[in-house]
């Protein structure tokens, strides 16, 4: 009877390993595509902010706003690209919540 006690134990304790290793690699491949998809948003983000500094500053050139200081030019592209981030933020909020 023992014996078999052990072996029924054994069994459980087994199972309890193997769904826990199961556990932790869902857990570590999560993690993994979160920090993936975090890399890649931030570079998306850097190639947006390019952009959005080439078509302002088109802008200013046709404004004839050329001459200003870099520090104008420096506002109002922080300003337009906190715009456009905050309205992403809202919309990924409403995004979310839908699901």
């Amino acid at each position: 009877m023992k014996i078999i006690k052990k072996i029924l134990e054994k069994t459980t304790i087994d199972e309890k390993l193997v769904e826990t290793s199961k556990t932790i690699k869902k857990q570590y491949r999560k993690n993994l595509v979160t920090g993936v998809n975090a890399g890649l948003g931030f570079l998306i983000a850097l190639y947006i902010r390019d952009f959005l500094k080439t078509i302002i500053s088109l802008i200013l050139i046709k404004l004839n706003l050329v001459n200003t200081t870099g520090i104008i030019y420096n506002l109002i592209i922080t300003l337009v690209v906190i715009a456009v981030c905050v309205f992403g933020i809202i919309f990924m909020s409403k995004w979310q919540v839908e699901k």
